[in-house]
């Protein structure tokens, strides 16, 4: 698993699996949106019904509204977004505008320090 950040959107129709390809780093043309080529690490699909679907999405690099605008590209929008991980660290039931202190040895650990 990279150490980018993981989100959990949830999107009006169906995302196809040809979709999510074209998503990926090593697609040749990728997305392109407003002449900014976008991707992901990966993408999966969770859950799919004819109304939405339920993805995680892992990015590298994360650019201002990269996930909503890589969906709008793809014909779809994104009506729910939620941050599931950030590097190593797992958010779980953390709610919105929360923290929480991670002890200093976990952060040694993680980082190798």
């Amino acid at each position: 698993m990279p150490s980018g950040m993981n989100h959990s959107p949830k999107g009006c129709g169906v995302i196809r699996q040809d979709q999510t390809e074209v998503l990926s780093p090593n697609a040749t043309v990728g997305v392109v949106y407003h002449s900014e080529r976008l991707h992901c690490h990966s993408v999966k699909i969770q859950k799919s019904s004819g109304r939405e679907s339920h993805l995680e999405v892992v990015l590298t690099q994360v650019k201002n509204r990269e996930i909503r605008r890589l969906f709008k590209a793809l014909g779809h929008e994104v009506t729910r977004l939620r941050r599931i991980q950030y590097g190593p660290f797992k958010l779980e039931a953390l709610p919105s505008g929360a923290w929480r202190e991670s002890p200093i040895e976990d952060v040694r650990k993680t980082f190798r320090l």
